[in-house]
């Protein structure tokens, strides 16, 4: 009987839970670490405070991989950086501009500052891969 619980507990949580799989390409060099921010709501989009959850990667030439877990119909989006000297904050030159490669969920990109949420967002209907190219 405890066990036929317990098998049933182990099926529900699977069933809720999904996995998202992330290829991350265009890092630059082996130095440093890919910095991941992934937020659940437009308003703290890209806000570095507000992250709703976090990854640090190890960086490696060319792309890095890793895997997350969510709840089944979550609505996410991705902002990352290669952090190239592991200070946890993304360099700006005088003028603001980034001098570290980033990027975001479904390769969104704003035209002077971070794209919107909606353009970004990832919903968790299933365990899926996507691909962020770093630029």
């Amino acid at each position: 009987m405890k066990l036929l619980l317990l098998l049933s507990l182990f099926f529900l949580q699977t069933s809720t839970t999904v996995t998202l799989t992330v290829k991350v390409k265009g890092i630059p060099n082996d130095k440093g670490n890919v910095m991941v921010g992934v937020y659940n709501d437009a308003k703290n989009f890209s806000h570095p405070i507000k992250v709703y959850k976090s990854k640090i990667v190890d960086a490696k030439k060319g792309e890095v991989s890793f895997s997350m877990a969510f709840k089944k119909g979550e609505k996410i989006a991705l902002a990352l950086y290669h952090d190239e000297n592991k200070n946890q904050v993304l360099d700006k030159n005088m003028f603001g501009v980034p001098t570290e490669v980033y990027g975001f969920s479904n390769d969104a990109r704003g035209t002077f500052s971070a794209p919107s949420f909606e353009e970004a967002e990832i919903v968790m209907d299933g365990s899926k891969g996507v691909e962020v190219t770093l630029e």
